[in-house]
């Protein structure tokens, strides 16, 4: 009876011993799974106005769970490759710099990558001004020429053409420029309208290196 029980005993034990062997090895075939990890060599784009791009795709390893990306931030004209993080920019981009928040994620938790997009103002913009500030209704053909280094080409009429510098405040563009060598200059204060379809610059000029109050007349201009 003792020698019965002895033998149960050690049957029972090894039983457990195999068992415990099994579930190790089991678990040993079982992936690893953690949160992703995710990186990108240059975070920092620079785009010209109202032109579409897009950025690099970041390197990322998930950790043995595969996941999607998504975009922390609401930014107009901007959207995101859910499976290799590329993110695009449209036309609509707003003007300046841009921070947007890049979410990868999976099963076991995410990681952010922090990138910034600069929208620098430039282009060539075709229009017509008028010598009433008080009306919108423009009269005389005007072109301007925006260079992504501040300075700019004013032609008037499609003739008389100035030279002169551009700065940006937000959105607002202040313009100074003369056909004679700096001798007289002229002001133009101008803001910019943006989609994906159309760029508009619409304001007041002035002669002078200020705007005067009241202003001399009124300009809209449509990017070519």
């Amino acid at each position: 009876m003792k020698t019965n029980f002895k033998f149960t005993k050690l049957m029972v034990l090894m039983v457990l011993v195999i068992s415990s062997a099994c579930n190790k090895d089991d678990n040993a075939d079982i992936p690893q799974v953690s949160a992703p990890t995710a990186s990108l060599s240059n975070p920092n784009f620079t785009t010209a106005f109202f032109t579409a791009g897009q950025t690099q795709a970041p390197t990322v390893n998930w950790n043995g769970d595969t996941g999607l990306f998504s975009l922390g931030t609401n930014i107009p004209g901007t959207t995101v490759n859910v499976s290799n993080g590329v993110i695009s920019w449209g036309k609509s981009l707003p003007l300046g710099s841009n921070t947007i928040q890049l979410i990868a994620s999976n099963s076991e938790g995410q990681t952010s990558l922090e990138i910034t997009i600069d929208n620098q103002f430039s282009g060539n913009f075709d229009g017509a001004y008028n010598t009433d500030p008080n009306s919108t209704t423009t009269d005389f053909d005007f072109e301007m020429n925006f260079n992504a280094d501040g300075t700019l080409t004013a032609i008037d009429g499609g003739i008389s053409e100035a030279l002169g510098t551009w700065t940006i405040s937000g959105t607002t563009i202040t313009s100074v420029y003369s056909y004679n060598a700096g001798v007289s200059n002229n002001t133009i204060v101008t803001d910019v309208m943006h989609s994906e379809t159309e760029a508009t610059i619409s304001g007041f000029w002035s002669g002078g290196e200020t705007l005067s109050d009241p202003a001399s007349g009124y300009l809209s201009l449509d990017i070519e």
